[in-house]
C-alpha cells in the first residue's frame, strides 16, 4: 500500500516538472483536478484526478489510466497551485491512501498520506 502512494506521487510530481504551464487550478487556489500543459500537443491537456477511489491520468484525447490499484482507497486528493507572478508555477499534491480491508482485521487497517510539491522546471 505504502508502494501506492509513492508510485502514484512519483509520477504526477515528474509530470509537473515536465510541464509547460498549469491549467488548473489557478494560482493559489485548490481543487481535486490538475490540468497541464505539455510539451508534446498529444498529451496536451494531462489532467490527474479522481476515478471512483482511484487517482487517474489523461493525457490528450487518451483514454483514463489508473495510477492505483484497486486494491486501495484514494481520498482527499487535493492540488493547490503554488505560482506567484513571474515564476515558472509550483504545485502541493495531498492524497490519502487506505487500505481496502473486506474482513474488518484490525492487523489490517491502514492508512498514509503523502504529501508532495513540484515546481515546472522550463
Amino acid at each position: 500500500m505504502e508502494l501506492q502512494g509513492q508510485q502514484a506521487m512519483h509520477v504526477i510530481l515528474q509530470t509537473i516538472r515536465n510541464a509547460r504551464d498549469i491549467l488548473s487550478p489557478a494560482a493559489s487556489t485548490d481543487a481535486v483536478l490538475l490540468s497541464l500543459s505539455t510539451i508534446d500537443t498529444a498529451t496536451t491537456p494531462t489532467i490527474f484526478t479522481m476515478n471512483g477511489e482511484s487517482i487517474s491520468i489523461q493525457e490528450g484525447v487518451s483514454a483514463q489510466k489508473l495510477l492505483t490499484s484497486p486494491r486501495v482507497r484514494i481520498s482527499q486528493l487535493t492540488f493547490f497551485n503554488l505560482s506567484k507572478q513571474n515564476t515558472f508555477g509550483a504545485v502541493r499534491v495531498r492524497f490519502t491512501v487506505t487500505h481496502i480491508n473486506p474482513g474488518e482485521s484490525n492487523e489490517y487497517n491502514y492508512q498514509s498520506t503523502f504529501y508532495g510539491s513540484a515546481s515546472l522546471r522550463q
